[in-house]
């Protein structure tokens, strides 16, 4: 078995984190980029330049959770549409900005926020094939301007990228199946599908378009969401259910993992190669994703059993990019994204170790 995966540091645009990258022992970097890189978009395209050339590999993550500049671009609000289609074209100018001059700029990914719920937990109901759509025009206009490939990162059903400590509902860009209909290419995150795997698991029935979920500790909200599955949203919950009569949480949700990635890693979409481009990977505690601290932990529990993930599915996937996205007790001292690249790099094929 032969793969040629890259394996990844995570940092942000900060001298310090980065030269504590360099001790990881890998050739690339993915850089998440802050709301602040967007406010003088010159002094960050030179120093993303000079972080580049100090590496072999470079792929950047746009900013999340973020207030200033929204990713909204099918908004309701026309002024939202405006400035989130704006932002992202800003967002892909500067990656192309980069390549020209180094050449090493693998991917740029974002993700895709939709709108927020009102104060009952509510929002408007979406028709999932018109909007994959418009996700397909935007994506695919976007990309026909940019030498860099662009992908866009699956998100959760109750999404709190907003920021301002408001949630929005995601109906599509959630699941591997909605890339693979309109041909866009994922950044797979392992941790948002495993907490959108838990959403549906714990949602009840409100009637035939809509199903509640109960979220103790969102009080803005009165703990409750209202959201849209699809058919093959409740054969996956099916699935997950009957794995937990024989097995914990944990291994039923690395189980659907595995499932999901071995399904579309084969997939290559028509014009901008594998349908997995790359993959984001940590453990999560079991939860939803919106109260803070869920994601990107380091325990032997949560809800993704990560060496069998890799050794079941990612590995044989020959997915090119993999990126640990764990949280540190001090960002510069990366114990748990070491240990993560150590435990990869034990598992792949001694040829390409």
């Amino acid at each position: 078995m032969l793969t040629n995966m890259e394996i990844l540091a995570k940092s942000i645009v900060d001298d310090g984190q980065l030269e504590a990258r360099k001790s990881l022992g890998v050739k690339g970097i993915e850089l998440l980029l802050l709301e602040k890189d967007f406010d003088d978009i010159d002094k960050t395209k030179e120093k993303l330049v000079e972080i580049a050339r100090q590496w072999e590999v470079v792929a950047l993550e746009a900013p999340n959770g973020i207030t200033k500049y929204p990713m909204n671009p099918f908004s309701a609000d026309s002024g939202v549409r405006l400035s989130s289609r704006n932002f992202l074209s800003q967002y892909a100018d500067l990656a192309n900005s980069v390549n020209v001059i180094t050449k090493n700029i693998a991917y740029a990914q974002f993700q895709y926020i939709f709108d927020e719920f009102n104060d009952e937990g509510r929002s408007p109901e979406v028709h999932r094939g018109e909007q994959l759509g418009m996700i397909k025009e935007h994506f695919e206009g976007l990309q026909k301007s940019s030498k860099v490939n662009l992908q866009v990162e699956n998100t959760t059903p109750i999404s709190q990228a907003y920021g301002r400590g408001t949630l929005s509902h995601c109906h599509t860009a959630i699941r591997p199946s909605d890339f693979a209909q309109i041909g866009v290419p994922m950044a797979l995150d392992v941790i948002h599908l495993s907490q959108t795997c838990y959403t549906w698991l714990q949602a009840e029935t409100e009637n035939d378009n809509l199903f509640k979920v109960n979220i103790l500790g969102v009080p803005k909200y009165k703990g409750k969401f209202y959201l849209q599955m699809t058919d093959e949203d409740l054969e996956t919950v099916a699935r997950i259910k009957k794995n937990v009569e024989i097995m914990n949480i944990k291994d039923a949700i690395t189980t659907e993992l595995i499932r999901t990635i071995r399904i579309y890693s084969k997939m290559v979409t028509k014009n901008y190669g594998p349908l997995i481009g790359s993959l984001q990977f940590a453990n999560a505690e079991v939860g939803f994703g919106v109260l803070p601290g869920e994601d990107g932990i380091e325990t032997s529990e949560g809800m993704i059993d990560v060496r069998r993930l890799f050794s079941e599915a990612i590995i044989p996937a020959g997915i090119s990019y993999v990126t640990p996205e764990y949280h540190e007790k001090s960002w510069l001292v990366p114990i748990n994204q070491q240990n993560a690249i150590t435990l990869v790099r034990s598992l792949l094929p001694r040829s390409v170790e």
